[in-house]
C-alpha cells in the first residue's frame, strides 16, 4: 500500500514537470497552452523562465521573470524581478525593467511595480510607481511619480497616458513640462 502511494506521488511529480516543461517549450499566438498549464500547476512558483505574446504573427511583447506564481483565483500571473521589452507596430520598442509586476490571462494587460522604468528604442525614458501596459490599445499608462524625459525635455506628473501608436502622451495632475531642465 505505501509503495503504491509512493508511485502516484512520482507519477504525479513526473506530469507537473511534463505540463512545466511543455509550456517552457511551447510558443502559441495566443498563450492557450500557458494558461492551461499554468492553472494545472497553479499552487507552484517558477523561477527563471518567460513569457511572452503574438499578434498575427508579430511579438506584442517578452518578459523575462526571475520568479512567477498564478494566481487562480483572480486569473493573474505574479511576477517578480521583471525585464522585458514591449513591441510597437512600427518597429520600435520600449524596454521595461521591475522589481515586480503581474499579468492579466484574460486581457493580456502587465502591471509593472516596484522601480518600474521604460526605455524607449527611439531616446527617452519613462519612470514610474506603476507602469501598465493594455495590450489591446497599446496604451502605457504610467502612475505615482512620472518623469518622462528625452533629450533634454523632462516631463513630470502624477499621471501620464501615453498611445504608442498615435503617439500622444497625456500628463495628469501636477503636470509639469521642462525643456533644458536636465
Amino acid at each position: 500500500m505505501k509503495n503504491k502511494k509512493t508511485i502516484l506521488y512520482i507519477i504525479g511529480a513526473l506530469v507537473i514537470m511534463a505540463a512545466i516543461f511543455t509550456w517552457l517549450l511551447a510558443g502559441t499566438s495566443k498563450g492557450k497552452i500557458t494558461e492551461k498549464v499554468l492553472k494545472e500547476v497553479a499552487s507552484h512558483e517558477l523561477k527563471n523562465t518567460s513569457l511572452h505574446e503574438e499578434n498575427n504573427g508579430r511579438k506584442a511583447w517578452d518578459l523575462q521573470i526571475v520568479s512567477l506564481v498564478y494566481d487562480k483565483e483572480r486569473d493573474v500571473n505574479v511576477l517578480k524581478g521583471v525585464s522585458g521589452n514591449f513591441y510597437q507596430e512600427d518597429g520600435s520598442s520600449i524596454a521595461i525593467k521591475s522589481d515586480a509586476g503581474e499579468v492579466d490571462m484574460k486581457t493580456r494587460n502587465i502591471v509593472l511595480s516596484g522601480n518600474a522604468k521604460g526605455v524607449f528604442s527611439s531616446g527617452g525614458e519613462l519612470v514610474g510607481d506603476k507602469i501598465s501596459w493594455s495590450s489591446k490599445d497599446q496604451l502605457i499608462t504610467a502612475e505615482g511619480k512620472v518623469r518622462i524625459t528625452k533629450d533634454d525635455i523632462v516631463a513630470t506628473a502624477k499621471k501620464a497616458i501615453m498611445d504608442t501608436v498615435k503617439e500622444h502622451l497625456q500628463l495628469e495632475g501636477d503636470a509639469l513640462v521642462q525643456k533644458g531642465a536636465l
